[in-house]
């Protein structure tokens, strides 16, 4: 059973400018996350692990693949334990993210993964895509194939859970 983490760390919401404050560091927490999960090296012992990071959306994960090789590759010397791989390679191995629009990660799904990502409509949430989920899902087909469309739309998901026939 993968392993799913959920937006929603606790955020002071008191005073001025902390609400959007509140929304932009809630909606976006798994940089943090998933660099802990993988230079720990607890994705690289638990090959088989799967990760799902919530609706957290896509665009945050290629500049963290990016940054994670960069500073492993500048300073791998320094880190602790040594990792077999770089630090990407555990995204592709081990990782998934939900989203419910992200048109700016959909625009980066060659470097996330077309097999790592899963739309989700939130129901009954007030950030939801409720009431626009055939035109949240539109878009999806739309910025996609048709191949990654299935695959994001809903294969991914019977994959990842096991829910085939």
């Amino acid at each position: 059973m993968p392993l799913s983490f959920h937006v929603g760390e606790r955020v002071d919401m008191s005073g001025l400018g902390t609400l959007g404050t509140g929304l932009m560091q809630n909606f976006h927490p798994y940089r943090k996350l998933w660099s802990l999960l993988t230079f720990s090296g607890i994705l690289e012992r638990h090959s088989a692990m799967k990760v799902v990071f919530t609706e957290g959306q896509l665009h945050w994960i290629p500049g963290a693949l990016q940054d994670a090789d960069q500073f492993y590759a500048s300073f791998g010397s320094l880190f602790q334990p040594k990792l077999a791989n770089s630090p990407s390679y555990y995204w592709f191995q081990n990782c998934y993210a939900t989203f419910q629009e992200d048109p700016v990660g959909l625009r980066m799904l060659s470097d996330i993964g077309a097999d790592r990502v899963m739309w989700s409509t939130d129901y009954p949430h007030s950030e939801s895509v409720v009431g626009r989920c055939q035109e949240a899902a539109l878009a999806v087909a739309q910025a996609t194939s048709d191949n990654d469309a299935r695959a994001i739309l809903g294969g991914n998901t019977i994959k990842l859970w096991g829910l085939e026939d």
